[in-house]
């Protein structure tokens, strides 16, 4: 039996595709949105109320472990059109942001970005919209 890659909310599902709609509009559609709609055909899609409060949603702060330079990172992971305005915004359009969005804490990922692989391990979500009762974001 197919597992699906990850968990997303149904109202992330929606505005994600709405994103993804736009960016054919505008002629914007690139390899990262392309990764992006078909990780969604696999995703789990769960009720808003119902996604565990460890797994990164929409506008969830994460604290990542980069696993070749040994840091951690605490980043938020928006929408593209709001990456102007969050000095610590990663774009769910960017290879690491399809890479954490609906994986959970603990998780090794891995994403190829233009210098070669990135390997991650997702230490905590400090903040998740949908543990905090925010649904509207």
């Amino acid at each position: 039996m197919h597992q699906p890659k990850f968990i997303v909310t149904d109202s992330d599902r929606r505005r994600l595709g709405t994103a993804i709609e736009e960016a054919q509009r505008r002629e914007r559609l690139d390899y990262y949105h392309y990764a992006l709609e078909h990780g969604l055909e696999e995703a789990r899609v769960v009720a808003a109320e119902q996604v565990p409060g460890d797994v990164v949603t929409m506008n969830s702060l994460v604290r990542i472990h980069d696993l070749a330079v040994g840091k951690d990172l605490i980043l938020r992971l928006v929408y593209p059109s709001e990456m102007e305005y969050c000095a610590d915004g990663l774009s769910v359009a960017s290879p690491l942001g399809t890479a954490l969005l609906g994986r959970r804490e603990g998780q090794e990922i891995s994403c190829w970005e233009p210098a070669g692989q990135r390997r991650v391990r997702i230490v905590e979500v400090i903040f998740q919209p949908e543990r905090a009762g925010a649904f509207h974001l």
